[in-house]
């Protein structure tokens, strides 16, 4: 770069600089991660070069405009990342290329799901997924650090489970998992991302077997290859596992540990969101344990956490929330306001009735029957 800095401020003096400051942002990246500061920094320097090097619509222009969204979302600027995310699909829909929709759709997705517009996360996001194609699109992952047939068809799996499709929810999964999988993928763009978003499925799921294997796969890849975002992802899909087996002294560890280790990354807001609806309803569950309980306050927490799952299209935690509600409505001998609720949520279901919290309804609403 200081050589760089002695030549004649041409066009091509820019277009090697943009292109230098692109190679320094993505290798901090893989280091620091993208919340790094000198990411950020390496990030804003290649946008300054990007008209005086003649690179406007190029790849190297989608570049940094994916790697400003990656600062300001990993940053926890998830209304700035949005801008970014915006900007990179209105350029992408000028030129029409299908592969560059498809990661403008995604970006655009992630950081709408980010701030809790569920429902058009999950339409851009299906957008995406349906454009893109496997072998046409897979050089993306090393040309702008992102792979949609991971990330993409990812969110795509999670929006499904949410949206109350549990079973093409685990098609879709499944699909993601055997592309990540293959040999030439990359380990982190490809393998760890994949096991981070689907044991997110496996967590909203409950299903503890498959989420402690993710958690394993994630702990070795990241381990193997020094990437700490996939590495604490995998302590905290483990450690997530070992609580529902009632390992609790264990779980904390592991967790604290895979906190520590990934430090901030892009998918914590969305752990947030999983938690805050969690604590709505399992506060009520713990009011519950008390010697006095307070009814009244633990029906309203309940029915926030019902509430709120509904606004957001959240078929699969609007269900857990109802099924809650509707025991305690039943244990007060509130029968067939418990079976009026509970009905038509468990109705709206079309697929999933072996999972966990379809069984559960079903079971709640046959011994609502008599009422």
């Amino acid at each position: 770069m200081r050589l760089i800095a002695d030549l004649p401020k041409t066009r091509e003096r820019a277009r090697q600089e943009l292109e230098l400051q692109i190679a320094l942002a993505g290798a901090l990246r893989s280091v620091k991660g993208f919340w790094d500061p000198e990411v950020a920094e390496a990030f804003d320097r290649a946008r300054s070069f990007v008209l005086d090097s003649g690179e406007a619509g190029t790849i190297s222009h989608f570049s940094v405009l994916f790697g400003l969204f990656g600062t300001k979302f990993s940053g926890g600027q998830a209304r700035a990342g949005l801008e970014h995310a915006r900007e990179f699909l209105s350029l992408a829909q000028s030129r029409a290329e299908a592969g560059l929709l498809v990661t403008g759709y995604q970006i655009l997705s992630q950081a709408l799901i980010t701030i809790g517009d569920y429902q058009a996360a999950f339409s851009e996001v299906e957008r995406g997924a349906r454009l893109y194609e496997s072998e046409k699109h897979r050089m993306l992952a090393f040309q702008i650090a992102s792979d949609p047939g991971v990330t993409m068809r990812g969110f795509w799996a999670l929006g499904l489970w949410h949206q109350g499709y549990p079973d093409r929810a685990s098609a879709v999964a499944a699909e993601v998992l055997q592309h990540a999988r293959r040999p030439d993928a990359h380990p982190y763009h490809s393998h760890g991302l994949a096991l981070h978003l689907i044991g997110m499925i496996a967590i909203a799921a409950r299903r503890a077997s498959e989420a402690e294997e993710l958690g394993d796969e994630a702990v070795a890849i990241g381990s193997e290859h020094g990437l700490p975002t996939v590495l604490g992802c995998g302590l905290i899909l483990q450690g997530w596992a070992l609580a529902r087996r009632g390992a609790n002294g264990a779980s904390v560890e592991s967790i604290r540990k895979g906190i520590a280790t990934a430090r901030y990354h892009p998918y914590k807001p969305i752990f947030l969101g999983v938690l805050a609806e969690a604590l709505q309803r399992l506060r009520g569950e713990l009011l519950g344990w008390l010697a006095s309980p307070d009814w009244a306050e633990i029906e309203v927490c309940y029915r926030t956490a019902f509430a709120i799952a509904r606004s957001q299209g959240t078929r699969g935690f609007e269900l857990r929330a109802a099924v809650s509600l509707a025991r305690l409505l039943s244990d007060q001998g509130r029968r067939s306001e418990a079976h009026d609720l509970l009905a038509p949520v468990y109705g709206w279901f079309t697929e999933g009735f072996d999972t966990r919290d379809l069984k559960q309804a079903k079971a709640m609403l046959y011994e609502l029957g008599g009422a």
